[in-house]
């Protein structure tokens, strides 16, 4: 939908932040601009900011998840099996 219209009427505040148009019915309808100018410095806060959101796995998933990870974990007859849980593993980093 493209805004304004053809022949809709628009008040447009000198500063931009307030629209005013008559809609369909002839009724003044008013549109608070919520865009605000933000510096780099701003963006890359807020950025950042929301990036230490933690979102929660919904209960009803939970199942599902656990049981996914027990499957994904088992550790299959290898060189390097221990047990079921536990693998041995090679760190080049440690002196011999």
């Amino acid at each position: 939908m493209a805004f304004p219209k053809e022949g809709m009427k628009v008040y447009i505040d000198a500063d931009g932040l307030l629209v005013e148009y008559l809609d369909t019915d002839g009724n003044i309808q008013t549109v608070k601009n919520k865009v605000v100018a933000v510096s780099n410095y701003e963006y890359e806060i807020n950025l950042n900011e929301a990036k230490r959101t933690i979102l929660a796995l919904r209960p009803e998933y939970l199942g599902t998840v656990i049981t996914d990870l027990r499957n994904i974990m088992k550790y299959s007859r290898s060189s390097q099996f221990v047990n079921s849980r536990t693998k041995r593993a090679f760190n080049p980093r440690l002196p011999s």
